[in-house]
């Protein structure tokens, strides 16, 4: 029996005796970012990609949810 709990935003998963996590997204959650051409600083738009990155790598406890994190974020950028 698996039992899934949203928690901020941490995806956690309890299976019989095991947990996981990954990163949580809101239904509602449509991917839309600062288009690339806008004029925004470089930096900003490093550091976001940055961020989302070690946000994927620190909540995600399995190489599978990392590499699906992974590939969410390379449709998005």
């Amino acid at each position: 029996m698996t039992t899934n709990f949203p928690f901020l935003v941490r995806f956690i998963v309890k299976d019989r005796s095991n947990l996981g996590t990954s990163v949580y997204r809101k239904p509602i959650n449509t991917g839309l970012l600062l288009h690339y051409q806008n004029h925004v600083d470089n930096r900003y738009k490093r550091a976001l990609l940055k961020t989302m990155l070690n946000q994927v790598f620190f909540l995600s406890s399995s190489w599978i949810a990392l590499s699906e994190e992974y590939y969410r974020l390379r449709d998005i950028f």
